[in-house]
């Protein structure tokens, strides 16, 4: 959000993409402060291109109203073109499906390795706070982990902890069948299963960030804090 350039950016590729289908649509996830829309449509309008939808996709009612508050300030012929949505679109996409720092967002669950076998860590309440405890992982995080050990050619040593999505492939194929045909745009940090999964690595990669802190203690300050 520190300049409008991002925006203009993708914007621009988008536009290559839209102008193959008579009905251009965009739908982002998780659309933040609304910044970004704001940037995308002011650019898109610019350059005369202005699309027939643009669907956000906001779970959150407090973004929600900042995304409204903010997207109010946009001229008439660009506000109607929105959208809210608390659920994939009932009708497929042409055109893009876009999503900013949005996997970072996705909750994971943590395991760890101890005499062989393979724990989840959770969370439980006892003496008036909360503290981190394990129990046996379920088969899906086990045939999870097993996966990985085998795309990577070895195993995690004892006391090894990291982190798992095992649903993340069912998510990403509820995207893509929202898609008829189009792209789909997602920007994030990221790096190889190799170097995520590295012996490097072995407390995990769960950062906490409070103000201008970082540590790694999620229970810390729960709510407040923000966790990736």
């Amino acid at each position: 959000e520190i300049s409008n350039l991002f925006g203009a950016c993708l914007a621009d590729q988008m536009i290559k993409i839209l102008h193959s289908y008579p009905k251009q649509m965009i739908l982002e996830i998780g659309a933040g402060s609304g910044q970004l829309a704001f940037d995308i449509l002011t650019r898109l309008d610019n350059r005369g291109f202005v699309p027939d939808q643009y669907y956000i996709l906001e779970l959150s009612a407090d973004l929600k109203d900042r995304q409204q508050r903010l997207l109010a300030k946009l001229p008439n012929n660009l506000l109607e073109k929105v959208t809210w949505l608390d659920s994939l679109p009932e009708n497929l996409i042409t055109g893009v499906i876009l999503g900013n720092e949005v996997l970072d967002a996705m909750p994971c669950r943590r395991f760890r390795i101890q005499d062989e076998d393979i724990y989840e860590i959770g969370v439980t309440y006892t003496n008036q706070r909360l503290i981190e405890q394990d129990k046996l992982a379920d088969e899906v995080i086990k045939d999870s982990v097993h996966k990985i050990e085998k795309e990577l050619n070895r195993k995690f040593a004892n006391g090894f902890i990291s982190e798992i999505r095992p649903n993340y492939k069912n998510w990403f194929s509820a995207i893509s069948a929202s898609l008829v045909s189009g792209a789909i745009m997602f920007i994030d940090y990221g790096c190889s299963r190799g170097e995520y999964y590295s012996t490097d690595r072995s407390t995990g990669t769960l950062v906490c960030h409070y103000q201008n802190m970082a540590h790694y203690d999620p229970l810390y300050l729960p709510g407040l804090q923000d966790l990736s």
